[in-house]
């Protein structure tokens, strides 16, 4: 069943007893490298979906199931979550890559419910915002919660120009609508021209403090903004990786000031400590992927980085793209001061696995297949290690991940 964005007040289905989280999948489109990857068509096919998730059982068999499908007129390649002011409501913000615009959308817990309790509400607000860039493909908030930070990319890969790639800034007032504030224009390249001929910003995450990071792919630089109180960004600093590496995305420890940063051509994953004034100094650079294939030349790129609540792990995904490689999510133990991690588990996915959520508790892991469109589950079990649980159909080109809390019971989604 298909449903546009703007279908406002139509129920569209019921949650299984139980179900505690909504998981939102989205189609990124498929990249050359990806030879089996089903490419959506157009405005053919929903390329958003919806799933109950539960994570209440201890070793559910079947915990992800189908809800609906979103029509959203174009390719939502990140999506991010903010709370609102207005109690029980929260804001999830939808980036359309082939578009350059942002979909804004207030995601409630109080609408009628098919059970005793309510059931969560999905409401577009407004019409879609341009990213003042282009081709945006990630997003965060900031930690004061009043700004989305976005990363602009600027395709295709192996363009020359940099014209459209930026860090941007939208300010977000109560009732989830963005007004635009800042865009900051990147500008440079690297020694991959296939990849790095000009500036590919390819995530924007927030820290703590006002600071955001901002990874160049096209630059192999990592980018320090300040974001202030009117959501504008000051640049900070400047940290270079080694060449050739192309930094992706990042997390920060959740109570440590140490940034994790994976690079997609060097399947690294980086550790800096970061200064009070957000300056990035490296302590470690670990492989990504298992020990016999980092003997062997290009055949794999990382993609997603994810990090538990309690900071003690981390997972990063590793897209294999030649038969010698095989497509894994890396587990990795970090130790206490967040300074050092040690992979423990390279568990093996379906091919290409590119977007990576956690339920809200942490108790499963969500992978999704870019080759496949599947979306599949993980159970996490003590010290962060996975076994696989079962997975479900989900939209061409699947690649980006959002999961939000949705009361326990048989609630129903409205949009």
């Amino acid at each position: 069943m298909v449903h546009t964005a703007k279908a406002l007040a139509a129920l569209v289905g019921a949650f299984s007893a139980g179900a505690t989280d909504v998981v939102f999948a989205g189609s990124g489109g498929c990249d050359g490298q990806d030879t089996h990857c089903k490419d959506p068509v157009g405005n053919a096919e929903a390329m958003l979906w919806a799933y109950t998730l539960t994570n209440d059982h201890p070793t559910p068999p079947h915990p992800i199931e189908p809800l609906l499908m979103l029509d959203v007129h174009g390719i939502p390649a990140w999506m991010v979550s903010a709370k609102s002011p207005e109690e029980g409501k929260d804001c999830l913000f939808v980036m359309l890559a082939n578009r350059s615009t942002i979909l804004s959308f207030q995601y409630s817990v109080d609408g009628p419910g098919a059970g005793p309790g309510p059931g969560p509400v999905l409401k577009q607000i407004g019409d879609a915002v341009d990213s003042h860039g282009a081709a945006p493909v990630h997003g965060s908030i900031s930690s004061d919660g009043r700004t989305l930070l976005v990363a602009n990319y600027h395709g295709p890969d192996d363009s020359c120009s940099s014209t459209g790639a930026n860090a941007a800034s939208f300010s977000i007032a109560p009732s989830c609508q963005l007004t635009f504030a800042d865009a900051r224009p990147h500008n440079g390249s690297s020694v991959i021209k296939s990849r790095q001929c000009g500036a590919h910003v390819h995530s924007f995450t927030a820290g703590r403090n006002g600071l955001a990071f901002a990874c160049d792919l096209g630059m192999d630089v990592i980018f320090t903004y300040k974001v202030s109180a009117d959501s504008r960004l000051i640049e900070v600093s400047r940290e270079a990786v080694k060449p050739g590496q192309g930094p992706r995305h990042s997390v920060m420890h959740p109570t440590k000031d140490v940034l994790y940063v994976v690079t997609e051509m060097g399947s690294s994953l980086l550790v800096y400590s970061v200064s009070a004034e957000g300056k990035l100094t490296l302590v470690q650079t670990s492989s990504t992927l298992p020990v016999p294939e980092g003997k062997l030349t290009y055949g794999s790129k990382a993609a997603e980085l994810v990090m538990s609540a309690d900071g003690k792990t981390l997972y990063a995904s590793n897209r294999a793209f030649d038969d010698r490689f095989e497509s894994t999510v890396a587990v990795f133990e970090v130790s206490e001061d967040g300074l050092a991690v040690k992979v423990k588990q390279q568990m093996v996915t379906a091919p290409y696995p590119r977007g990576m959520a956690l339920s809200t508790d942490g108790s499963l892991l969500i992978v999704e297949s870019q080759t496949t469109g599947k979306v599949a589950t993980y159970k996490v079990h003590t010290g962060g290690v996975l076994t696989a649980l079962s997975s479900v159909e989900g939209p061409p080109g699947a690649s980006s991940l959002m999961v939000m809390h949705s009361p326990d019971g048989p609630d129903q989604v409205i949009v």
